[in-house]
Parts: C-alpha cells; sequence; structure tokens
C-alpha cells in the first residue's frame, strides 16, 4: 500500500484501508439483562446489559438517527444496530482514532431523506493522516491539555451568562420596588397615587367591571414607598384577548395587518411579524387591532413562552393565546408596563398553573398585582433600566464574542492538530 507524506514522517490513507466500521447488533429493551455493561445507541448510552458484543475498549459511530455522531467506550460494550462499532484501531491508538473521527465532519455525510443515515462506504473513502504512535500520544496529550483550558474557559463563559441573566433580573426587580429611584425620589417630590386609585376605584364600583377587578391582598404583598400604590392590573389597564381568523378563508390572510402568535411574544419589541391578515379577517374573527405600545402577555405554553411579554412598536392583531393590555395612560405609562412585565415573569407564569394544561386566561393576568408609582418616576424607572441594561447588553456581547473566539480556537487547535503543527513531529 503506497502511502504519501502530509508532514515529516506522517502519511496518508482512505479510511477503509485502516480500520474496520462493523455492524452493531440489535439488542430491544426486553431483551436486555441486568448488567454492568454499556449499550450503545447513536447518541450514547441507552441502557446497560449482562453481556457484550465487543472485547475491550470500543469506538461507536452513529450508523441511522444521529448519524456521524462519535462516542468512545473504554470498556467492552454492545453497540445496537443503529451504530458501526470500531474494535481494532489498526495503525491508531483508540484516543487518538477517536478525535480523529470526531473531526472528520461525519454528521455531514448523511444521504438520507428520510431517517439520517452515515453511508459506510463514505466513511471508509475519507483520506486521513498517519502519524507515528508515539506523536499520535503526543497530539492526544496536547489536545487534552488545550481541552481543560478551553472547559474552564466555557465554565467562565457561562458563569458570566448566567451572571447577567441575573443582574437583569436584579434591576428589574430594583425597579418594581422603588429601590431603584429611592435617592431621585427624595430630590423630588411628588403625589402619591392613592388618590388617582381611590377615585378609579369607585368609579369601577359602580361599572359593569365590579367584581372583576378587585383590588390586590396587601397581605401578600410588599411595601411601597409612600407614593406608589398596590393594584390589580385590570384596575389600571384594559386586558383583552385576541383571536385568529378561520384558516380556510385565503381572503383573511396575507393582507397588511400585522397577527402576533404566541410564540413571538419573547420579551422584545414586536414590529413586524411572520404573518398578516386582512381588514376582512380582522372583521370576521374575536381578532382586535391594538395600538402601538399596548403590553402583550402569552397565556398558554409550557417552555418559556407563557408569562413572556413584549409591546408592540406598530399596530397589531394577536391570536388568543395572547392577551393584550392597554394601560389607562393617567396612571401608567406603556414603558413601565412593559418593563413590569419584563420583572413579573415568574409570577406570572405561576399564576397559569393548574388544571389540565398550564395557561393563563384574561381573568388571571387582570388580577396580577402590579406596583403604581406617580407618572414622572415611572419615565425615570424607564430610563434608568435602559440605562442599566444597556451595559448589560455590551457585556452580553463581548461574553458571546469570547465564546465565538474559543469555539474558532479549538476549531484552529485540532486542525493544526492533524496537520501535523501542533507537536513535533516524530522521526
Amino acid at each position: 500500500m503506497a502511502l504519501s507524506t502530509i508532514s515529516g514522517q506522517w502519511e496518508n490513507s482512505p479510511l477503509g484501508r485502516l480500520i474496520t466500521a462493523k455492524y452493531g447488533k440489535s439488542l430491544p429493551g426486553k431483551s436486555r439483562q441486568p448488567g454492568s455493561v454499556p449499550v450503545f445507541g447513536s447518541n450514547g448510552i441507552v441502557g446497560t446489559h449482562s453481556e457484550a458484543l465487543t472485547s475491550g475498549p470500543t469506538i461507536i459511530i452513529g450508523r441511522k438517527g444521529s448519524s456521524g455522531e462519535v462516542n468512545f467506550s473504554p470498556t467492552a460494550c454492545w453497540p445496537i444496530d443503529t451504530t458501526y462499532y470500531v474494535d481494532d484501531p489498526g495503525p491508531f491508538t483508540f484516543p487518538f482514532l477517536y478525535q480523529l473521527l470526531s473531526t472528520l465532519g461525519l454528521k455531514e455525510l448523511d444521504r438520507s431523506t428520510a431517517i439520517p443515515g452515515l453511508n459506510r462506504e463514505e466513511l471508509y473513502g475519507i483520506v486521513v493522516p498517519v502519524p507515528h504512535v508515539d506523536e499520535q500520544r503526543l497530539i492526544v496529550e496536547r489536545l487534552d491539555e488545550i481541552e481543560h483550558l478551553g472547559g474552564a474557559a466555557a465554565g467562565s463563559i457561562a458563569r458570566a451568562r448566567s451572571a447577567m441573566t441575573s443582574f437583569r433580573q436584579a434591576i428589574l426587580a430594583a425597579a418594581c420596588s422603588g429601590r431603584l429611584t429611592g435617592s431621585w425620589r427624595e430630590r423630588n417630590s411628588l403625589a402619591s397615587v392613592g388618590t388617582l386609585l381611590y377615585d378609579l376605584r369607585s368609579e369601577l364600583a359602580n361599572s359593569t367591571q365590579r367584581g372583576k377587578v378587585a383590588p390586590p391582598n396587601g397581605n401578600d404583598l410588599l411595601e411601597l414607598p409612600d407614593t406608589w400604590a398596590w393594584a390589580s392590573l385590570g384596575e389600571v389597564a384594559d386586558v383583552q384577548v385576541g383571536g385568529t381568523p378561520t384558516r380556510k378563508e385565503l381572503n383573511y390572510w396575507g393582507g397588511d395587518i400585522p397577527w402576533v402568535s404566541s410564540g413571538e411574544v419573547a420579551n422584545c419589541r414586536i414590529s413586524l411579524t411572520r404573518e398578516n391578515i386582512t381588514e376582512a379577517g380582522l372583521a370576521k374573527s374575536s381578532a382586535k387591532l391594538y395600538p402601538r405600545g399596548t403590553v402583550l402577555i402569552a397565556m398558554i405554553g409550557e417552555g418559556k413562552t407563557r408569562g413572556q411579554a413584549a409591546i408592540l412598536q406598530t399596530e397589531a392583531t394577536t391570536n388568543q393565546n395572547v392577551a393584550g393590555v392597554l394601560p389607562n395612560r393617567d396612571l401608567v405609562d406603556p414603558e413601565y408596563l412593559w418593563r413590569w412585565a419584563l420583572a413579573q415573569y415568574e409570577v406570572t407564569r405561576a399564576a397559569g398553573r393548574g388544571g389540565n394544561q398550564s395557561a393563563l386566561n384574561a381573568q388571571k393576568v387582570r388580577e396580577l398585582a402590579i406596583p403604581i408609582p406617580p407618572l414622572p418616576e415611572q419615565r425615570e424607572i424607564v430610563r434608568r433600566v435602559d440605562e442599566l441594561l444597556k451595559i448589560s447588553d455590551e457585556v452580553v456581547a463581548k461574553v458571546d464574542d469570547t465564546s465565538s473566539l474559543l469555539d474558532r480556537t479549538s476549531q484552529a487547535v485540532l486542525a493544526k492538530a492533524f496537520r501535523g503543527e501542533l507537536v513535533e513531529t516524530v522521526g
């Protein structure tokens, strides 16, 4: 077999001349016996068994499902029939072959249109370097050192992201409790909102909303600054629910009216939507056209969606899984309302728990307790929150840049390793 030089004493060859990728063997869960032998599927360990299919260390390669995934078992194991396995590393050490196979982009070899699958002949056709065994060991040692350093750096990046998330929540919590503007409030004498709320409640007591938007229970709420007051959201805002025009009528869709789905309510500003409806769709459904500045709260979703909030930057409609909150602007600034909704996320989610499906409804949204500062202080809160969140965004951007640099560096190191540039070539 003629091999061409790669770097110094390195040579290269198609994988099929160097190793044999064997087919795994079926082992349904009901056929597995109690034991400690790991059973590998395409994406890793899927159980244990009492006996092994291989006799020692084994590299497992995903054949179907998670095709191209590479796993290593330091002990004998049972690879099932969705995998290939290599139990003889040929001219390689097992650790080096594992690293090598992990860098070959085997997932990109998938040619299946229905179930992902890795063709063994394509695997065999990949040309790879064959360093001296001593050099393989040096490369693996160096890669392990670099991986350890990279793992430490990745951990620091993850902690920095977590710290920024906590920082943002702390800012919002301080804003909606009065702590963020304590010194500002001392320098600015403002009338209490209590009188306005008292008058408003008197009006509500004689309106059709009587009994639907009772004031929140003060025993369950934190103490607020003297000029602030607690209110139920339904006391200070009109809470409505949207709707979805029937999909059977094509002329209801594709118009000029933005239509927001609950998945688009993602703690963001909304100016564009994935779908639009027509005037006919608006007229023939329970959808409502909300003005710019309406705060949206997602009411349904087990993942992150339920409880998330957005603010409209344009007129728009929503589906029935979104509450549209239109504040009484004599009492509540829409921008303050949105920051409160962001701070309220976990509480809002909790209000929707229970029943067959975790969900909010318009009445539960109306009953949420909101702290109401005087309007000038609300605007100062928005200014300060935005100023601090901008700093947070800048830090997160730098963290993301560092993460990307780490990823690029890792890829560059691996490329150097398999070009023979990471360690000195063994002569």
